[in-house]
């Protein structure tokens, strides 16, 4: 498989996109943004509402999803409990949020 997405969530106000991805011998090439806006498309068929989370350093998926018409709409801090070290992720290293309007 080249490129997937898919909803982890789907209820009736909103839809989660989760498991973006593409082979990194296919990037670059338009199959995330076909998948991505597959996906998109299927929720909003069904629902008013798709979002998505996105690691903020991931700059290629932030530009496609903000090209697509996602937006951000909060920042999450992230701790990893299962390790013995755990301490929250900083602001700029944290998930972004994002919803179409």
């Amino acid at each position: 498989m080249v490129s997937f997405a898919h909803a982890s969530v789907t209820l009736p106000q909103i839809w989660i996109l989760n498991g973006i991805y593409t082979d990194p011998a296919y990037r670059g090439k338009g199959y995330g943004r076909a998948a991505t806006e597959a996906a998109t498309r299927a929720g909003l068929d069904e629902v008013a509402r798709v979002g998505l989370y996105v690691f903020s350093d991931n700059t290629p998926a932030v530009r496609l999803y903000r090209h697509l018409g996602f937006r951000e709409v909060e920042r999450l801090v992230l701790v990893d409990a299962t390790s013995s070290t755990s301490s929250p992720i900083s602001s700029e290293d944290g998930r972004r949020n994002t919803a179409i309007p």
